[in-house]
């Protein structure tokens, strides 16, 4: 099954994030896929709760503000518990901010 498959099926059944998280793993892949970015841009609106979540969970990580990533990556798992992308970035941030945790 592919990716755009995948998540057409995830909008079918109204889990617009994780079809979102779908298209945009697969859109890292191939950014120049044009029918696979159009579908991400519609996923975005349609999940844009979710995305709004995961997108500044990922830019406070990069600005080095691992707590306040942190916290948005778990409302963003909070709000869809399969999402990987959410997952792995409690993962990753637990590791940093705890590392004799793990």
């Amino acid at each position: 099954m592919t990716s755009c498959t995948r998540a057409r099926r995830g909008i079918q059944i109204r889990i617009q994030p994780g079809a979102w998280e779908s298209a945009e793993k697969a859109f890292r892949k191939f950014p120049d896929d044009n029918k696979l970015n159009q579908l991400r841009a519609d996923l975005t609106t349609k999940a844009s709760d979710f995305v709004h979540a995961i997108r500044l969970a990922e830019d406070l990580e990069q600005k080095g503000q691992p707590g306040s990533s942190l916290a948005w990556f778990l409302k963003a798992q909070k709000d869809y518990p399969p999402s990987q992308f959410a997952h792995d970035g409690v993962q990753r941030l637990t590791k940093q901010i705890l590392p004799d945790a793990t």
